[in-house]
């Protein structure tokens, strides 16, 4: 292992904002490139890159990392891809919406789609109601403001990385919650 990396480390363990800063600019794209190949398409792969490297931070103070940086992250990236993938193939197979309805609810001019397409609005709605206030109000500022994560931490008075976890919070709570209708977000999307 490098000396520079080894010092990246170390200053990972001591919680330094600035080095998982680095670590991400460092990794981030070639390890969405790697994930991307793997799961086949980018919100898949971005969201698994995100989880590795935040799991990352969460446990720095417990690393015991004795190869290269890359190759451990690579490693948990690959690892993260193989369970999506598995999710992925569990979800299609226990798939219940007859064919019929999904053809119908792909277009909104048909009663079931339209009434399909309000209740998912719905449901999206009342899921981040419920979301907790700090996470919420970082969520509707990156989402609904299009605000970037120093924007926000900016106007909110948080770290960044605060703002990272809250998103990544929100969108682990909000996958929980509409994880039924997430088939059809993508067909009538």
């Amino acid at each position: 292992m490098e000396q520079s990396e080894t010092i990246l480390i170390q200053q990972l363990k001591a919680g330094n904002d600035a080095a998982y800063q680095t670590l991400y600019r460092l990794h981030y794209g070639i390890l969405c490139a790697y994930a991307r190949q793997i799961v086949g398409n980018d919100f898949d792969a971005e969201n698994i890159v995100d989880d590795a490297i935040f799991h990352l931070w969460e446990v720095r103070d417990q690393l015991q990392i004795d190869r290269s940086l890359r190759s451990f992250l690579i490693t948990s990236v690959h690892r993260r891809c193989l369970n999506r993938i598995k999710q992925h193939q569990h979800e299609l197979a226990t798939c219940t919406f007859p064919k019929e309805e999904l053809i119908t609810a792909q277009d909104s001019t048909y009663p079931l789609g339209h009434l399909l397409e309000k209740e998912l609005e719905e449901k999206i709605r009342t899921a981040i109601e419920t979301l907790p206030h700090e996470t919420r109000q970082v969520f509707e500022l990156s989402r609904y403001e299009d605000m970037t994560y120093d924007e926000i931490a900016k106007r909110l008075g948080i770290s960044v990385n605060t703002v990272k976890y809250h998103i990544k919070n929100a969108i682990r709570l909000l996958y929980s919650q509409l994880e039924p209708y997430l088939l059809l977000l993508l067909l009538l999307g």
